[in-house]
């Protein structure tokens, strides 16, 4: 028994906001004397309907950053994933530039959110939010924020006759500097060859070996800012010299 009241309602304290009952609650009618006591012992028999212990709403608790899940950057198009917390129904999330501002905000029923904002850095953060009806919306805590951004424009060529590499990239907006890598294999093996702050560099060695003229080789470049003491850096551009 949670509860005994002479009224027509009820409220229920204690809930543990981790997990779901899954205990239904229900009313049972009990009338009391000094001698005697009768109550509905099927609750069932009653005519009151039961309350699953699955609808009763809590506040969602505070979602992790989310994770950048897909790039397109063809239609400069970036995906982001949340985990799913108990008692959500949307999620609400907020995409901010670097300094701070506001540039795009949106609800979703969906854990996946997408956003037009490339070439330069941005933050977003999210949090869930639980509908009780009658027009009442329980928000959970904002997350931490998620730094990010794409887009960054690369190309690079081998400099003739000569074993070497000249990459070139357009200034990433907010950046402050840029690391290189080279890989004989687009798919990892890369090797950082400097972090600089200009927009090209020449690359002679992949590690402590010569280039060689007839060989591919893939060119990467993150662009980085810090914020604060966290530090921001974009995906990965990755380009092809042959």
């Amino acid at each position: 028994m949670l509860a005994t009241v002479t009224g027509t309602s009820c409220t229920i304290k204690g809930l543990k906001n981790t997990t779901q009952s899954q205990e239904p609650f229900y009313v049972i009618p009990v009338r009391q004397s000094a001698t005697y006591s009768a109550y509905v012992t099927n609750p069932y028999m009653w005519d009151v309907e039961e309350i699953n212990g699955y609808d009763i709403k809590l506040t969602p608790k505070q979602m992790n950053p989310p994770t950048v899940s897909a790039l397109y950057t063809a239609i400069n198009i970036c995906d982001f994933s949340t985990q799913h917390v108990p008692y959500s129904d949307d999620v609400q999330f907020e995409v901010l530039n670097a300094k701070g501002k506001k540039v795009y905000s949106g609800i979703s029923s969906s854990p996946s959110i997408s956003g037009t904002h490339g070439s330069e850095f941005y933050s977003i953060r999210v949090r869930a939010l639980s509908k009780l009806g009658n027009g009442v919306t329980r928000y959970g805590a904002w997350s931490g924020k998620r730094y990010f951004g794409y887009n960054l424009d690369l190309s690079a060529k081998k400099v003739s006759k000569k074993k070497a590499i000249k990459a070139n990239w357009k200034k990433f907006k907010g950046a402050g500097d840029y690391v290189v890598s080279i890989s004989t294999s687009e798919k990892g093996g890369f090797k950082k060859v400097k972090i600089t702050k200009k927009t090209t560099l020449k690359i002679k060695k992949y590690g402590k070996k010569k280039l060689k003229k007839k060989k591919a080789y893939y060119v990467k470049v993150v662009a980085r800012k810090k914020l604060g003491k966290k530090v921001a850096a974009t995906a990965s551009t990755t380009y092809k010299v042959q």
